[in-house]
C-alpha cells in the first residue's frame, strides 16, 4: 500500500476531516481502508469521496505523520442518512439522531429539525414544528430551525411566510450516501414567485462527519443557478443563507451568548457586522451549548455580515450592505446573478459544549480553512 504523509499547517487540537487524494489505482467504492500510524499503529477510518481520495477525520496534529492505507471491513459506528418517511431523512451519528431535513410540500421552504448537539437535546427552537413547549417563544414562524431563505429575489419574498409568500418547491428526491467517515444529503428544489414563476435552481448538500460523542461536525454548502434569466439578490437583512433559530433557552435576551471572531459580544456588537465566523451558545436542559458557524473565505464577499439578533436568530447575509451599514458611503448589496452563471456558498458548523472558546470554535475554523498538506508515496 502507498505511505501518506499529512503536515499539518496549523496545529490541529480536534479532530478535523482531511481529503487524502490518490493515485490513478485508487480505493474502490464498495472497499473500506484504515489510515493506519507508521509509529503507533493508530488506525483511522477512511471513507471514499470521488472515485480517488478518500476522506479521514484526523487530530491532534502537530507535526508530519506517515500513514499506510489498510483494507478492512466495514464498520458500522459511522454516520447513517436514510429516508425514514415521505419527505423526510434522518441523520444519525453512531446511531444516535442528528437532525432530519424535513421537504413535505405543505411547507413554504424545506428544513432540517431538530439540531440535536453533543449533550443529546436540540440547540434549535422546537416552534412552530411543535407550538407547546413550555417557555419556548413563539415569534417568526418562518424560523424552522435551520434553513436557507432570501428575502428580495427578483422582487420575491422567499424568507417570510406572509401574504404573497415566494416558495422553495424540491426537484426529485435527496441524494444520500451513508458511511464510517460522513454521511451526506444532497437536494436540489426550484425557487418559485407566490404564483409559481420560476426564479432560480437551488443545490444544497449536508455532509456531515463523525468526529466522537463531544462535538457535532457538518459541511453546508448552497448553489444558486440562474437557470431561467437573471437573478437579483435584493439589499435586505431579511435573509439568511444558513439559517439557525436557536432554542429559546439559549437566547442572549435570556442567558446565551452571541460572539464573533472579530471580538464582538452581544447583539450591538455583532449584529450586521462582518466576521469570519459567529457563535450562539447558552444553556439547554442544564448545561451550556453552543453552534458556531463559519463562513468560508472563498465565499463570494466573504467575510460575512451576520443578521444575529437577541431573540434567537442567527444567520448569514452577504447581500445586506446598506440595511447592516446604513447608506452612508454609497454601500449598496444588490447583486445580479447574470443567466447561466452560479454561485456557490460553504460554511461548516461545529456544535459544542461550553461557549466559543471552551467550544475550539476558532481552532475550528483554522482547521477548516487551513487544511494539512498531503502527499503520497
Amino acid at each position: 500500500m502507498s505511505t501518506v504523509i499529512i503536515q499539518p499547517t496549523v496545529s490541529i487540537r480536534q479532530g478535523a476531516p482531511v481529503r487524502i487524494p490518490l493515485a490513478a489505482a485508487g480505493p474502490s467504492a464498495g472497499q473500506s481502508y484504515d489510515l493506519v500510524d507508521e509509529a503507533s499503529g493508530e488506525r483511522f477510518p477512511t471513507q471514499c469521496d470521488g472515485e480517488r481520495a478518500v476522506i479521514a477525520v484526523l487530530g491532534p496534529l502537530s507535526g508530519e505523520r506517515r500513514f499506510r492505507l489498510e483494507a478492512v471491513l466495514p464498520g458500522a459506528d459511522g454516520v447513517e442518512v436514510r429516508q425514514t418517511a415521505p419527505r423526510q431523512v434522518d441523520v444519525r451519528i453512531g446511531g444516535q439522531l442528528l437532525t432530519a431535513y424535513d421537504y413535505a410540500p405543505e411547507y413554504a421552504r424545506p428544513f432540517f429539525y431538530p439540531v440535536i448537539g453533543p449533550t443529546g437535546h436540540s440547540v434549535t427552537r422546537d416552534y412552530p414544528m411543535k407550538r407547546d413547549v413550555p417557555g419556548e417563544s413563539k415569534d417568526h414562524p418562518h424560523h424552522r430551525s435551520m434553513w436557507s431563505a432570501y428575502g428580495e429575489v427578483n422582487g420575491t419574498d422567499n424568507w417570510s411566510e406572509g401574504e404573497n409568500h415566494a416558495r422553495q418547491v424540491c426537484q426529485g428526491e435527496p441524494e444520500l450516501i451513508s458511511g464510517p467517515v460522513f454521511g451526506r444529503l444532497t437536494a436540489r428544489s426550484q425557487w418559485v414567485s407566490a404564483d409559481g414563476e420560476p426564479q432560480l435552481n437551488e443545490r444544497r448538500s449536508l455532509t456531515v462527519y463523525q468526529v466522537g460523542a463531544e462535538r457535532r461536525l457538518f459541511d453546508y454548502e448552497i448553489t444558486f443557478t440562474a437557470s431561467h434569466r437573471d437573478v437579483k439578490f435584493g439589499d435586505t437583512k431579511e435573509g439568511g443563507l444558513l439559517s439557525f433559530r436557536v432554542a429559546s433557552s439559549m437566547d442572549a435576551s435570556r442567558h446565551g451568548r452571541i460572539e464573533n471572531s472579530a471580538g464582538g459580544v452581544g447583539e450591538k456588537e455583532c449584529w450586521g457586522k462582518a466576521a469570519e465566523w459567529c457563535d450562539y451558545s447558552g444553556p439547554v436542559a442544564g448545561e451550556i451549548v453552543g453552534i458556531g458557524a463559519m463562513d468560508h473565505p472563498g465565499n463570494f464577499r466573504s467575510p460575512v455580515h451576520w443578521h444575529v439578533r437577541d431573540y434567537g436568530l442567527m444567520t448569514t447575509n452577504c447581500f445586506g450592505d446598506s440595511a447592516f451599514a446604513g447608506d452612508e458611503g454609497g454601500h449598496h448589496g444588490d447583486y445580479t446573478l447574470k443567466s447561466g452563471q452560479a454561485l456557490t456558498f460553504r460554511y461548516r458548523v461545529l456544535l459544542h459544549r461550553g461557549h466559543a472558546a471552551e467550544g475550539g470554535v476558532a481552532e475550528a475554523f483554522a482547521a477548516y480553512t487551513h487544511p494539512p498538506t498531503v502527499r503520497v508515496e
